[in-house]
């Protein structure tokens, strides 16, 4: 009686694969499961260091000098719309005052109406939390 090889390399290859998988769900499950507030110190600190050069997530930049301002007016990109084109949006001044935040872990319930951009700055770490746009479909209709 001939043996397959085929059969017999799956054979020997399903331990190592059920082992496999196995240790992917239970990274996967300790990674999902754990909260931001789980992370340990060196984890929130690194993350922190990654997206802060100054590691103050309530900073906002120094303020514009005015030589600063000065070149920055002289270079200001210039948008060419179609007369039936969209403007672009100005995220704090259309959009914010059109949102609510949610919170997933307590069914999406409203935390904020129209949140300020500082409020969103405090929460941006905190995965738990999302916006959700009610204003007009078209972000520009009937307001350009």
């Amino acid at each position: 009686m001939r043996v397959n090889p085929l059969k017999s390399r799956i054979a020997a290859t399903l331990p190592a694969l059920f082992f496999f998988l196995s240790l992917t769900l239970l990274f996967h499950k300790s990674v999902s499961g754990a909260g931001e507030t789980d992370w340990p110190e060196g984890m929130k600190k690194w993350l922190l260091a990654l997206t802060y050069a100054d590691e103050k997530p309530d900073d906002f930049g120094r303020p514009v000098t005015a030589g600063e301002r000065a070149l920055l007016e002289r270079f200001k990109p210039r948008v060419i719309v179609s007369p039936d084109g969209l403007i672009p949006v100005d995220f704090y001044g259309f959009y914010l005052p059109r949102t609510v935040v949610r919170d997933l872990s307590r069914d999406g319930k409203v935390v904020k109406k129209a949140p300020s951009r500082e409020f969103l700055k405090s929460i941006e770490r905190v995965r738990r939390y999302y916006l959700d746009y009610n204003g007009p479909l078209l972000p520009c209709e009937k307001e350009a």
